[in-house]
């Protein structure tokens, strides 16, 4: 795996408010919740209020974590509403773009800095799965075998007889990957129905899931 250049290139204007240049910046770019988080000030004048609202959070919880993004120059208070007693301020991301160069993250490698973007939605996955299924703790297992097309398996068991299916689920959930063989003009194909169903279901309408997709060419023949 290439390792970082020792010397910095030149990416633009060190100045340009949309290169983070900072690695506690860039680390907060990088992190899904952070991200989350700054999602409802793009693009508009935001009181944290609001934007609590939109997210779910408490105002008090999310206006700690505003202020921390205004310190790293990721916010600002965009307007001040005056009213009696204290104005209400209005937060704006400080770019509608932001670049984070590899150079000025906290990874070693490329690898590691991917690697580090795949992390917390596995965590979140993992979590959330083994609490909707504590209750079947003692019950529950890994079965593994081989499909009719020639894929080993290996899925979520109650009993070593058969796998979790949709009906079982109170609380339906999928953690599911396999190596697919696609020429590049399929693999584009399925890449874009794939983003197409993710934009179907995109609409804020019930509680939070969360939808992680990865496709990516191994470098492996059969």
């Amino acid at each position: 795996m290439e390792r970082k250049p020792s010397r910095r290139p030149e990416v633009g204007d060190a100045d340009d408010p949309g290169i983070v240049l900072d690695p506690a910046a860039a680390r907060l770019l990088l992190n899904p919740q952070a991200r989350m988080v700054l999602g409802p000030f793009f693009g508009r004048d935001v009181s944290v209020g609001e934007a609590a609202a939109e997210l779910g959070l408490k105002p008090n919880t999310l206006l700690r974590q505003v202020q921390g993004l205004v310190t790293r120059g990721l916010l600002r208070v965009s307007v001040q509403q005056r009213r009696a007693g204290r104005p209400i301020k209005r937060y704006r991301v400080t770019h509608e773009r932001f670049f984070v160069p590899f150079w000025a993250t906290d990874a070693i490698t490329l690898e590691e800095l991917l690697m580090a973007a795949v992390e917390e939605p596995n965590r979140l996955i993992s979590r959330s799965v083994a609490r909707l299924s504590s209750a079947e703790t003692s019950r529950l297992g890994y079965l593994i075998t081989r499909r009719d097309s020639g894929r080993i398996a290996h899925d979520l068991s109650l009993d070593g007889q058969r796998c979790l299916t949709l009906e079982d689920l109170e609380r339906p959930w999928l953690r599911e990957g396999r190596t697919l063989y696609l020429t590049p003009e399929r693999a584009r194909l399925f890449v874009q129905e794939l983003s197409g169903l993710l934009d179907r279901y995109g609409e804020k309408d019930g509680e939070a899931h969360l939808a992680f997709v990865a496709v990516a060419p191994l470098g492996v023949g059969r």
